[in-house]
């Protein structure tokens, strides 16, 4: 699975104009690629993995049975392209119904990034650790 290095070059350029300590963005897991258009044309896409801890797991004293983790790769598009990526994440989750056990869906991104945050709040996600 590849996603366009060009999407990772521009949020490396945008992490460091947000907060020039931020690590560089390292290249997307392995995993489903989801992709969603703004109303411009500028694309973004996101990683998705899924994760189902087994009941006797100790991973499971943290988290939930299965978790579906987004990686997004927003480029320079910030909130908007945070936005319609959500969205394309939810249609994504909405085909496969209501989940048989505990669920979370997860994802990373720096706190700093107020405007793309602001997307996240918007979608009802909420800070896990800062």
């Amino acid at each position: 699975m590849t996603v366009g290095q060009g999407l990772v070059e521009a949020q490396n350029a945008r992490f460091a104009s947000v907060d020039p300590l931020l690590p560089p963005v390292v290249a997307p897991p392995d995993g489903d690629v989801i992709t969603a258009a703004l109303p411009d044309g500028t694309r973004v896409a996101g990683v998705l993995q899924r994760q189902v801890h087994d009941r006797r797991s100790p991973a499971r004293l943290w988290s939930a049975t299965e978790v579906w983790e987004l990686t997004p790769l927003l480029g320079n598009a910030g909130a908007a392209g945070m936005d319609a990526l959500l969205r394309a994440w939810r249609k994504r989750l909405d085909l496969l119904g209501p989940a048989e056990r505990d669920s979370a869906c997860v994802l990373t991104w720096p706190s700093r990034d107020a405007e793309a945050s602001r997307a996240l709040l918007d979608h009802g996600l909420v800070p896990l650790t800062v």
